[in-house]
């Protein structure tokens, strides 16, 4: 990010005068940027190139040819010139890392960013952390980073890394590698049910108590709220986000064919552990969103895409395609798309509804341990809006995602008209009124109803016992203690709480990274 904001170039094209100059600034970048002291940077400058000698990395006559070198910065910081400073930066990014082939001096790149969408998501961004700010003040320094992508094509429409480019240009939609928590079950509910077509929203799964041997012991996943539910319908479970029946899901995927679903839709970070069916392992926005648009893209998956021709001067160029991974066919998509729905309308994600954003839109909410990284990734029929949002470094945000992220996909949304399109359907597929207790038909106690889609053949022909949903026992922690709950300040208060919650896990198998989930919206 230097070498871009203070010499307009790329990192692997600096010169080695302009190299010394980045280096002698890393241990103060503030007072000895040369865009801030130019003598002060030049002396900085010299000072490494001699140390340089002294160690024998540079000859003298190296070191004297960069001394020479004048240090030219640029006239103004990127982010002054260039309007659409997230997105710019973003293609150049591409460019530098090979993603594209870059035109060279001179030449010409398009790319797929609308500028509406874009000055869209950047506003959304800024206004979604400052209304957390004001909500919760801890939450100041929070950062987010934010990608829309057409599902069909893989164009990316807009894509921010941050609050502000000016105060803090790292690309986090890029490469921000983060833990994805929730957000992969959609993808394991899809795996599942792509090799075993008798899955549906009715099919009774198990909320309860779970060990699985593995290499360093015993693994016991459970709910963040510490209660299981019983036998539950699938819907329920992964519109309530529970832990249990999502490990049970990608038992009958299989650890290493999980993996390899994860992989080709393009979440690079999965492994074969087990914990990956809880998402205990790291991605970024930019994966997510292409991973996503399996979706609204009916079973296939796209790469997000930046550049639409690379054109050089001689007027030739190329027009790169995106790649795509057929991930399950349209009609198991379909019923899994509509689980997903259920996921805004009744489960983590029904918060939306309070923005005011109606229509057909799937999504899912995640969060990591202790709330250091907050997800939703929401999409209409064409287009999917994956936000990250959590702190760089530091304590844990301690926010979910329903009530970090969600809200930045709120402000997007309304201000792009999002849902245009519908979501896909199938005509393999018909809606049912069903009992959202038991997943089958409503009896005559049913307290609640639900619509619900099913293959046709396979909709529920018989009742249930309605009522309160069975839950097993819930796992106890002891009590914070009285010292704790006494301590005046808020922050200290909940940091101590944290502190003491981690260690009694000191040892526990159950990882506080595997239990980290979202409750439901209130």
């Amino acid at each position: 990010q230097a070498a871009r904001a203070w010499f307009g170039r790329s990192a692997e094209h600096l010169t080695l005068a302009q190299s010394a100059t980045i280096v002698g600034a890393i241990a103060s970048p503030n007072a000895w940027s040369p865009l801030r002291d130019h003598e002060a940077a030049l002396r900085r400058r010299n000072a490494v190139l001699t140390r340089m000698v002294d160690i024998g990395a540079l000859t003298h006559a190296e070191a004297d040819t960069a001394r020479d070198e004048p240090l030219t910065t640029l006239a103004a910081p990127p982010t002054a010139s260039w309007r659409l400073p997230w997105a710019v930066d973003a293609i150049l990014q591409r460019l530098d890392a090979g993603a594209e082939d870059a035109p060279g001096t001179g030449g010409h790149v398009h790319s797929t960013i609308q500028p509406h969408w874009q000055r869209a998501a950047t506003q959304a961004v800024g206004q979604a952390l400052a209304a957390l700010a004001q909500d919760e003040p801890e939450a100041s320094d929070a950062q987010a980073a934010m990608i829309a992508v057409d599902a069909h094509t893989g164009a990316v429409l807009a894509i921010v890394g941050g609050r502000d480019y000016a105060d803090s240009p790292f690309p986090r939609a890029l490469r921000a590698r983060r833990q994805a928590g929730s957000t992969v079950k959609p993808l394991t509910l899809l795996a599942a049910m792509a090799r075993d077509p008798a899955l549906g929203p009715a099919t009774p799964v198990d909320d309860t108590p779970l060990t699985i041997a593995t290499d360093s012991g015993p693994w016991r996943p459970a709910n963040v709220d510490r209660t299981f539910r019983g036998t539950i319908p699938l819907r329920e479970a992964i519109a309530a986000s529970r832990n249990l029946p999502a490990v049970r899901l990608a038992q009958q995927v299989g650890w290493r064919a999980l993996r390899d679903t994860l992989h080709e839709a393009g979440l690079s970070g999965a492994t074969t552990y087990p914990s990956t069916s809880l998402g205990a392992f790291e991605t970024t926005a930019w994966e997510m969103a292409g991973a996503y648009t399996a979706f609204p893209g009916r079973g296939t998956a796209v790469r997000p895409q930046l550049v639409t021709r690379v054109q050089g001067t001689e007027g030739a160029g190329r027009t790169p395609k995106p790649a795509t991974h057929r991930l399950a066919d349209s009609t198991t998509t379909a019923l899994a798309t509509s689980i997903l729905e259920a996921v805004v309308t009744e489960g983590t994600a029904k918060r939306l509804g309070a923005y005011g954003i109606v229509g057909p839109l799937g999504g899912k909410t995640g969060t990591s341990d202790e709330g250091r990284d907050a997800w939703f990734v929401g999409f209409d029929g064409r287009v999917v809006v994956a936000v990250w949002v959590g702190r760089d470094k530091g304590p844990p945000l301690g926010l979910g995602g329903s009530r970090a992220a969600l809200p930045v996909f709120a402000h997007f949304a309304k201000a792009v008209g999002l849902p245009r399109t519908r979501l896909p359907g199938d005509p393999s597929l018909e809606a049912i009124t069903v009992c959202r207790a038991t997943g089958l038909l409503p009896c005559p106690d049913c307290e609640e109803t639900t619509t619900s889609w099913f293959r046709r053949g396979q909709a529920p022909d018989g009742t249930g016992p309605c009522g309160p949903t069975q839950r097993a026992p819930r796992l106890q922690l002891p009590d914070i203690p009285d010292e704790i709950e006494a301590i005046d300040d808020p922050k200290a208060r909940r940091q101590a709480r944290r502190a003491y919650r981690r260690e009694l896990r000191q040892g526990d198998p159950v990882s506080p990274k595997l239990l980290s989930d979202d409750p439901p919206s209130p």
